[in-house]
């Protein structure tokens, strides 16, 4: 799904994008561009991913990187990306702001520190970077908790399912299931009761592959968990230290 940001077209005159090499500026514009960038800039992207849509050799592409960390553009760890002045060219309106919070947490805590470094200019709207939190943050720990947990859960189930599974924005995720619990006003239990069942089910395991559209279904599917429904033939999964299965039915 296709996104609007703000870019500064006279970017392509800036001195510093004029001396990359051609693979050097076709990936630092991938990375303001990215179709999995989010709000705060700083998202999960496979490498392999970024070679496909660029062109670019798989292995340069953490020597390109490498560069742009010493020049603080920015800086790929362990499938994170994180654009260092992303935020600062960007506009929020109060929604968008209680949404990158979400997205602030479940990014790493090294790469939050490097973008939102205390020592530079902050963007408004922002807290002390050290405590990584937005102003207008109606979300606390137990809801992040809940989020990362439900996250996680269809993280699993999509892997038990199909190994090789490319996990697409785990940033989106987490923004869908801030809203699943702190608007929908959805139970944790209930929600990984409803999305095991769906991700046991025949039909609905190849149609959930995220939280913004287990969201979207998830009155249906609740519905239809209820009822019996169709065939759940998948083996229940045991997630942390609680049993989060449904009954085989035929």
């Amino acid at each position: 799904m296709s996104k609007r940001k703000i870019v500064d077209t006279g970017a392509w005159r800036d001195d510093y994008v004029q001396g990359l090499d051609p693979s050097e500026k076709l990936l630092f514009w991938y990375g303001i561009t990215s179709p999995d960038i989010n709000l705060c800039g700083i998202y999960q992207t496979p490498l392999k991913i970024i070679a496909v849509d660029t062109g670019i050799d798989k292995d340069m592409l953490p020597k390109i990187f490498k560069r742009f960390e010493r020049d603080k553009k920015m800086k790929y760890s362990k499938g994170w990306l994180a654009i260092k002045n992303y935020m600062k060219h960007q506009s929020y309106n109060p929604n968008m702001l209680t949404a990158m919070n979400v997205e602030l947490d479940a990014a790493p805590k090294s790469l939050v520190q490097w973008v939102l470094n205390p020592s530079e200019r902050i963007p408004k709207g922002l807290k002390n970077p050290s405590r990584t939190t937005l102003i207008n943050n109606n979300s606390n720990n137990n809801n992040n908790k809940e989020c990362s947990e439900l996250c996680e859960l269809l993280k699993t189930l999509i892997l038990r399912n199909k190994p090789d599974f490319i996990i697409g924005n785990i940033n989106k995720w987490h923004v869908d299931a801030d809203r699943i619990f702190r608007i929908d006003k959805r139970n944790l239990g209930e929600a990984k009761r409803v999305l095991t069942w769906a991700l046991n089910d025949d039909f609905w395991h190849t149609n959930i592959l995220s939280i913004g559209k287990f969201r979207k279904q998830y009155d249906k599917l609740d519905m239809q968990s209820r009822k019996g429904g169709r065939s759940t033939l998948r083996p229940a999964v045991s997630v942390g230290n609680k049993y989060d299965g449904v009954e085989n039915r035929t």
